[in-house]
Parts: C-alpha cells; sequence; structure tokens
C-alpha cells in the first residue's frame, strides 16, 4: 500500500497543483500550499494547519526545512500538540539541521540541474514545463 504526495509547480505558488492520493486510491487537491501525509488522518490535518499557521510564503529555506523537520519529528515520536503553544516546537540540532539543510539544498540542484536537462533534450524549443504548458507562437498577418 501507498499513500503518495504528488506536485506540479506553476510559475508562481498560487499556480501550484497539489495531490494527496491514498492507499485506495481516494485523492484530494490542496489549494493551500501546503501538503503533508500520515497514517493518522487527524494527526495529519494538525500537523498541516500548524505548518500553514507557521509558514510564509517568503520564508527562507532554512526556516521551512526546520519547521518541516520539527513537525516530522514530533509525529515520529508522538509527542505533538500542535494547538498547545506552550510546547516547545525548536529543535535544538542545529548542527544536524544544518547538515539536513545542505542535503536537501543538493537534492534541489540536482532535481534543477535535470530539468534543465530534460528541457535541453526536448523537441519543442517553446516548451517549458516549469511553466505548465507549451506556448505556441502565433504568427499575425502583416
Amino acid at each position: 500500500m501507498v499513500e503518495s504526495i504528488f506536485a506540479e509547480l506553476g510559475a508562481t505558488p498560487g499556480e501550484d497543483v497539489l495531490v494527496r492520493v491514498h492507499y485506495d486510491g481516494n485523492h484530494h487537491y490542496e489549494t493551500s500550499g501546503t501538503l503533508l501525509a500520515h497514517s493518522d488522518p487527524k494527526k495529519e490535518e494538525e500537523a498541516a494547519a500548524w505548518l500553514r499557521q507557521n509558514l510564509k510564503p517568503n520564508d527562507s529555506l532554512t526556516k521551512v526545512a526546520s519547521a518541516c523537520l520539527t513537525v516530522w519529528q514530533n509525529l515520529m515520536d508522538d509527542t505533538y500538540d500542535f494547538f498547545d503553544d506552550t510546547m516547545d516546537r525548536v529543535r535544538d540540532d542545529d548542527d544536524d539541521l544544518e547538515d539536513e539543510v545542505d542535503e536537501l539544498r543538493e537534492a534541489i540542484a540536482a532535481i534543477n540541474a535535470k530539468v534543465d536537462r530534460l528541457l535541453a533534450q526536448t523537441s519543442s524549443p517553446g516548451l517549458d514545463v516549469r511553466e505548465g504548458s507549451a506556448k505556441p507562437a502565433t504568427k499575425t498577418p502583416a
């Protein structure tokens, strides 16, 4: 059985498409820009709500990675309480976090390089998959 998340990134975050596919084939589209998967639907929604509340569109990669790792750690340790503001959600393993952020950056750079290679190989020079669709050139009579 598989729980899946698919993302199609648009030119702007508002154009992103996020899809959550459950093991039984049921799925839903998410428009909030934040999506995660967990076996317990209640914990999943609470964690997603916490992320939506605590992340802003212009947050740094370090802040986003820290928030995601905090949520993941709380879910895995079953120490979550996303609605109790007295809970200390700050990770104290800054060295590990920096290493994990560096690994994320390397992975993103590798994905970008692969996308660039695929774009260079395409037979349609006007097609950019990051834009979501081809923009055919139209000629207007002079």
